[in-house]
């Protein structure tokens, strides 16, 4: 995960998370419910093992519209 004002405390207050987890349960339980989990919990890594290459960002833009048109040109073959 990314490190965030409240990894950061909670990295350094190991023990006291510890005696402190409900509290520190419920205060991320009502971030996530706001939509805001990942301020303090950002979780990172799990797409990382499906990058293949470093492309400039034009490069991936123009494969996303270039799969969307793929995609909309079978589904319009499908429907005609």
């Amino acid at each position: 995960m990314l490190r965030t004002p409240f990894v950061e405390e909670w990295n350094q207050r190991r023990e006291d998370l510890k005696r402190e987890a409900e509290r520190v349960r419920s205060e991320l339980m009502t971030a996530v419910q706001q939509g805001r989990g990942q301020e303090l919990v950002p979780f990172t890594g799990q797409s990382t093992g499906l990058i293949r290459a470093l492309l400039p960002a034009g490069d991936i833009v123009r494969g996303i519209v270039a799969e969307a048109e793929d995609a909309l040109k079978r589904t319009m073959h499908f429907y005609l």
